[in-house]
């Protein structure tokens, strides 16, 4: 049994993928408030998955992303212009009673979804009155401050479908929603 002598493989340095347009990005993300207190996270093996430079996630989030490697783990604070945007006083309205289901049961925080011409809105209770509910139609985190921890689990090559589509394309070839 001789031993073979193989020639030097010429290795070359594989730059690292950085995180730019039309990448498909895998992030776990802890999401906290003012207080920090836990607003939203991904679970441990459950993590989330978009495309970069397609606005499919807040603004700030998507630029402080920009040109991260993955492994990368930082925590940024978002200002609500580049979150969910500023509180519209116009948002905040009183509706009457009885255009809500069962409105004996209803209480402060409770959400309800009401149909707009400009697509599903979600109001947020905010007082009971005595003829009226005072709802609050901005985001539930408009006006906010929100503060990510965020690692880079993933990063790949969007596929021509995913870039058309603009969302990433789960394993069954359907859209992840979130």
């Amino acid at each position: 049994f001789m031993e073979v002598s193989t020639p030097p493989l010429p290795l070359k340095r594989i730059a690292t993928m950085k995180i730019e347009k039309n990448k498909v990005v895998t992030i776990q993300y802890t999401l906290k408030d003012e207080k920090g207190s836990v607003l939203d996270s991904t679970e441990k093996g459950n993590p989330f998955l978009y495309i970069q430079g397609h606005q499919n996630i807040i603004p700030g989030l998507e630029t402080e992303l920009e040109g991260k490697a993955k492994g990368d783990v930082f925590k940024v604070s978002i200002q609500p212009k580049d979150g969910y945007g500023e509180t519209n006083p116009n948002l905040i309205q009183e509706i009457p009673k009885d255009q809500f289901p069962e409105p004996a049961e209803i209480q402060e925080g409770m959400q309800f979804q009401a149909d707009t011409p400009e697509g599903p809105m979600i109001l947020t209770v905010l007082e009971i009155l005595e003829s009226t509910i005072k709802v609050d139609g901005n985001h539930p985190l408009a006006g906010k401050q929100l503060h990510f921890e965020v690692e880079v689990v993933e990063l790949r090559d969007a596929t021509t479908e995913e870039i058309s589509h603009g969302h990433v394309q789960g394993q069954d070839g359907e859209a992840q929603h979130h």
